[in-house]
């Protein structure tokens, strides 16, 4: 808050209440609570207060035991009309807020001076809030435990397009004396959960295209290939690789440098790594036989995407055992011509090989049992 801020009250704008899910080139940034209400940090927030005597804060979101987990400020009995304090949310480099949903409760006292509580973005005007006067708000909200995440408690905006958002508890003075006393009385706000929505519209790029013997190969392939890439983001870094064979995805992969946080939910400003290499590994053999196309998309936590190059190779490996309950090992058994039946020659063979029975030529290709002779 800026010395000095003209407290213009104005009309504040009713919120809506259905949630706001994230859409390709945003993501959403869970503080106090997760979906399910677990508890999760408060990333990108920081308080203020002027002055500091005149206003309290506590945070309880990570408190197991707490009875109210929450983000809470409010200001002290003796404070003068020129106390505020206020938690301000900014979105990190590179992105921009766009929306919120805050599952609140608020409280309001006095005439004028008032306590009262008010939301603006960036260095704007009043957007929200809870205002004894001029507004008649002495409460919104309702601090029932089993209530905290209902329509009754949420505050919602968006379309807006900010850094920074704004949630003060302030003795505003009206036309009255700014000297003057803000009169004892409740005034305050807990944040139960807040859901912040933020812009990020930048791709990620690549730092080179994929290279390397799956890519490269000149002959065919079977089993187990990987191919490795390196990338970087800007905003809320890169969430994962993801393998296409023939245009469809098939494999997955998560940044090799990425953390417990880069995994939705998201709780932190910047969950994902800004730069960092992916290895995908595909098992050939899950594939038919012949020639396919491939490339690697990469992902943001905004789900904005780049995509590689294409490259074509060749798959060849040897088909599945089959039968009732095949498996990849058979055991040969057979006779020459004229041997006693009592002495019969025999060897264990795993699929796709050959094998040779000493005495005269026999080859078999592996089943679950077979017999030659």
């Amino acid at each position: 808050m800026r010395a000095g801020r003209s407290w213009t009250l104005g009309l504040i704008v009713a919120a809506a209440v259905a949630p706001t899910p994230a859409h390709a080139g945003t993501y959403v940034v869970h503080s106090c609570a997760f979906p399910d209400g677990a508890p999760a940090p408060i990333d990108g927030w920081t308080f203020h207060a002027s002055p500091a005597v005149w206003a309290q804060w506590r945070v309880t979101c990570l408190d197991p035991n707490a009875p109210d987990r929450a983000i809470q400020a409010w200001l002290t009995p003796d404070a003068g009309t020129t106390a505020y304090g206020q938690w301000v949310f900014t979105a990190p480099a590179d992105t921009t807020l766009v929306g919120f949903m805050l599952y609140r409760h608020e409280v309001s006292s006095g005439a004028s001076p008032t306590r009262g509580v008010a939301y603006w973005y960036d260095n704007g005007g009043i957007i929200d809030g809870c205002l004894s006067w001029p507004q008649g708000c002495t409460e919104q909200g309702t601090t029932d435990p089993r209530s905290r995440f209902s329509a009754a408690n949420v505050v919602e905006h968006r379309g807006i397009s900010a850094r920074t958002l704004t949630i003060a508890i302030l003795c505003s003075a009206g036309s009255t004396n700014p000297g003057t006393p803000c009169p004892p009385g409740p005034g305050g706000f807990s944040v139960y959960g807040a859901r912040m929505s933020l812009s990020d519209v930048k791709p990620p790029e690549l730092d080179a295209e994929p290279a390397g013997s799956f890519v490269d190969a000149s002959q065919p392939l079977d089993g187990v290939e990987s191919v490795s890439v390196i990338a970087h983001d800007a905003g809320g870094g890169l969430a994962r690789a993801t393998l296409l064979v023939d245009d469809v995805p098939v494999q997955q992969a998560a940044p090799t440098a990425a953390g417990p946080a880069c995994a939705e939910p998201y709780a932190a400003v910047v969950p994902c790594p800004l730069r960092s290499g992916f290895t995908v590994s595909l098992d050939t053999g899950a594939f038919s036989n012949g020639a396919h196309r491939l490339r690697l998309v990469i992902a943001d936590a905004a789900n904005n995407t780049v995509a590689s190059r294409e490259w074509t190779a060749t798959f060849l490996n040897a088909g599945a055992p089959n039968g009732s309950a095949a498996t990849r090992l058979g055991r040969l058994t057979a006779r020459l011509a004229g041997a006693s039946s009592k002495a019969p020659l025999q060897s264990r063979v795993a699929f796709g090989h050959a094998t040779r029975l000493t005495g005269g030529r026999w080859s078999c290709r592996a089943a679950r049992h077979a017999r030659c002779g």
